[in-house]
């Protein structure tokens, strides 16, 4: 099987762009988009594997909806894992079986929700008084605000 290796060079086209890798989700025949068991993750790749090798590795397996080693962009190497997502749970688990024979340890990606990174402001349940703003505000309230001229 071939390996290939990063080039040290930035314009070498790696990572530089959407993978080239990826089929248009919208194509899929067994509608298994967001299941589970069609993605895998696999971890233990060394520094050197690239999307490309990944992906001609992981289509003997079956047929690949999207693939992508994840990669360190200061140093432009793999930091040690990636996904693939096939077409159906049967592919995905022959993936993993032939994976696992290779000396990687692979398993289902876990899918969590979103969660920020920085911490979410709670609006204050108390009246916000605003003692300093530079233009009146009529009696009513905030619905309408009148502009000084």
């Amino acid at each position: 099987m071939a390996q290939y290796f990063r080039s040290a060079s930035p314009s070498a086209g790696f990572n530089s762009g959407p993978n080239k890798h990826q089929r248009s989700m919208s194509n899929t025949s067994t509608g298994s988009i967001g299941n589970n068991n069609t993605n895998i993750y696999i971890r233990g790749l060394k520094p050197e594997t690239t999307d490309e090798w990944l992906y001609n590795v992981a289509k003997e397996y079956g047929t690949i909806i999207s693939s992508k080693a994840i990669i360190d962009m200061p140093t432009n190497f793999c930091k040690g894992f990636g996904f693939v997502m096939y077409d159906s749970e049967r592919e995905a688990r022959h993936a993993m079986d032939g994976f696992s024979n290779m000396g990687y340890q692979v398993s289902f990606a876990k899918v969590r929700p979103s969660t920020p990174s920085f911490p979410i402001p709670v609006r204050p349940q108390y009246p916000v008084f605003s003692h300093f703003v530079p233009f009146p505000i009529n009696q009513a309230g905030t619905e309408t605000v009148s502009t000084v001229t």
